[in-house]
């Protein structure tokens, strides 16, 4: 059984999305490239819920950033889908056993990238939510074939059924299910009948979607719930609560056993911004945080790897390029460290917030990336994403001054 770390929920409509929100714990709503992400945990189970829109390009779009932005390392996609089969009536459970598109034809997929034209959902998630829902009437695996298009005509849902062996149509799926094969994370799509595709889809619709949508939101809290406890092979706490792991930790070997100044900051309460770490000599560490901490949504490796690229070459190449002395990302991918030798707080706070804009706005190839003798590893970026970290911290520092430079207590 797969045991994710950060689960991915992604519908399509807001009165999806809205029935898990409301079921979330510790809720954090947070905004990337104009789409709307909420972070908290369902059932004991870290999740990143989005709404994606209807269509393959908007939940393409949405599933990749969850991956990329908030690392998810799983992905479950619920809404609701017209039926293909006459013996599949309104608010019947679907889980796909493999999802395609019936607007795209499949050879060219076959043989161009991703070299595949049917993308499978993991095959143990599939068992374990069919297992849930047996009690409950069960539910019906097969085929799901997506396209942009609202399915409402007979002869229309028999061509599709037909072409591709679908048992139910929507708009999404098939997107979402390439998006995870290409990044090569499980998935799960779980859609309740809507409507029976036909002339009569649009009355259906509005009369079931409600319905359905509570129904498949109901079965993800029920996965959720099922799931293996977390992971805690790798935790040096195993799983503990923090006082007994406290309690529990083996005495720190020489040379491990201080708290260096960055520790001290109180993560708790650290909002994103700009900040001062540490003053030596002449040389002023400067804190970007781009993200808070601890809360999901951590910048991509490729995002920030690109930022690095535009920031650090903009600042050595201004004015003050020879007091630059050293830009790059935090490990726990939050912010960024930014040394500056010889500069006043006020200046300094000026430089970084003019190479954000500057960073934000700039359209071309990240400098240094022209081939691997310039970059160690000359693949891993997205400048795209670098764009919207920039442009999101230029406009957090618009009216930054130096009496802002201090950590929040």
């Amino acid at each position: 059984m797969i045991n994710p770390q950060t689960i991915g929920i992604l519908t399509a409509m807001d009165i999806e999305a809205q029935l898990l929100k409301a079921r979330l714990t510790d809720c954090c709503e947070e905004r990337q490239a104009g789409m709307t992400v909420w972070t908290g945990s369902l059932n004991g189970r870290a999740v990143a819920l989005s709404t994606s829109g209807v269509g393959k390009v908007n939940a393409a779009l949405q599933a990749q950033r969850l991956i990329d932005h908030w690392g998810t390392d799983c992905l479950i996609n619920t809404g609701i889908a017209g039926s293909l089969d006459r013996s599949l009536p309104p608010r019947q459970t679907v889980l796909a056993s493999g999802v395609l598109y019936h607007d795209l034809e499949a050879r060219l997929l076959e043989k161009y990238a991703p070299g595949c034209s049917c993308f499978k959902a993991d095959e143990d998630l599939l068992q374990l939510a069919d297992r849930l829902l047996k009690p409950q009437g069960g539910a019906t695996i097969g085929l799901v074939a997506s396209g942009d298009q609202f399915i409402s005509s007979a002869a229309k849902a028999r061509d599709i059924a037909e072409a591709t062996g679908a048992i139910a149509c929507d708009m999404e799926s098939a997107a979402i299910g390439q998006t995870a094969y290409i990044n090569a994370v499980p998935f799960l799509i779980i859609r309740a009948i809507s409507d029976m595709a036909d002339e009569n889809a649009e009355e259906t619709y509005d009369n079931f979607e409600k319905q359905a949508a509570d129904q498949a939101a109901n079965l993800v809290e029920q996965l959720l719930a099922a799931l293996p406890e977390p992971e805690t092979r790798n935790k040096p706490d195993g799983g503990l609560n923090p006082v007994e792991a406290a309690r529990r930790q083996p005495a720190p070997q020489p040379g491990f056993d201080g708290t260096i100044a960055s520790f001290a900051v109180n993560h708790d309460v650290l909002v994103p911004g700009l900040y001062l770490s540490r003053q030596d000599g002449d040389i002023a560490t400067y804190d970007l945080r781009l993200v808070k901490p601890n809360q999901g949504g951590y910048f991509s490796m490729a995002a920030g790897h690109s930022l690095e690229h535009l920031l650090a070459t903009w600042l050595r190449s201004s004015a003050y390029g020879r007091q630059v002395v050293y830009v790059g990302p935090m490990g726990c991918r939050t912010g960024f460290y930014i040394l500056l030798r010889g500069m006043k707080q006020a200046a300094a706070v000026s430089l970084i917030r003019e190479a954000l804009q500057a960073a934000a706005a700039y359209n071309g190839a990240v400098p240094g990336t022209a081939s691997t003798a310039e970059c160690g590893h000359v693949a891993e970026h997205d400048p795209a994403g670098a764009r919207q970290l920039a442009e999101t911290a230029a406009a957090l520092l618009k009216d930054w001054t130096a009496a802002d430079l201090v950590y929040p207590a």
